[in-house]
């Protein structure tokens, strides 16, 4: 076992061992954050994810959504699974979600439905850990660093976490890791990029 593959493990038992109230108040906490970040405000098309294994709630992001006017909510559905690509998926209410490839829920949809990466504003991912430089931990699939390498005009990636996914150690990087453009857990947020710096800032 390499050390990615430890602090992977060590954060998945961290995670998993918060309570259902401990994941409830860090999910709404997190919201009540994105709603003061300049960009929530021009933002019409936010990505997100269907949560799992201890992972940030999207529950009270994607009611947010649905209670606020012209803002759709976008769940990823992998495309390829060999070359590791993904689009992403509108979840309108009382939507039926469905098992596709790997597992992952997405909504009942037509190809014509399918959105690439760049014609979202933001994109709020899921993670394992991050560091202080921007690296995100994933569960190791690659399909976010994929799917975001080969895109243009990529939008905004914001990590959502526990303020335990947090990683002090060193993190081997690899050449084909994208970095988040910031991070919003339970406690604040952090800036990594430009980009992020601007977009986190209160409205």
């Amino acid at each position: 076992m390499n050390n990615k593959e430890k602090i992977r493990k060590m954060l998945i038992n961290q995670r998993n061992a918060l309570s259902d109230e401990q994941q409830k108040q860090h999910g709404q906490s997190i919201v009540q954050q994105i709603e003061k970040i300049t960009l929530w405000h021009t933002a019409m098309h936010i990505g997100l994810y269907y949560p799992k294994n201890g992972e940030i709630s999207t529950k009270p992001l994607i009611q947010l959504i649905w209670s606020t006017p012209k803002k759709t909510g976008y769940i990823p559905k992998i495309l390829h699974k060999h070359q590791r690509l993904m689009c992403f998926i509108p979840w309108l209410k009382n939507q039926t979600l469905r098992p596709s490839i790997a597992g992952i829920p997405v909504p009942e949809h037509t190809k014509k439905e399918e959105k690439s990466p760049q014609a979202l504003s933001i994109v709020f991912t899921p993670l394992v850990g991050f560091n202080q430089t921007g690296l995100r931990l994933g569960m190791g699939g690659g399909y976010y660093d994929k799917t975001f390498e080969s895109t243009r005009n990529r939008p905004v990636l914001i990590g959502l976490a526990h303020s335990l996914q947090e990683i002090y150690d060193i993190l081997p990087a690899s050449r084909w890791d994208i970095p988040l453009d910031g991070v919003i857990t339970e406690k604040k947020s952090f800036s990594f990029t430009p980009k992020g710096l601007k977009v986190l800032q209160p409205h």
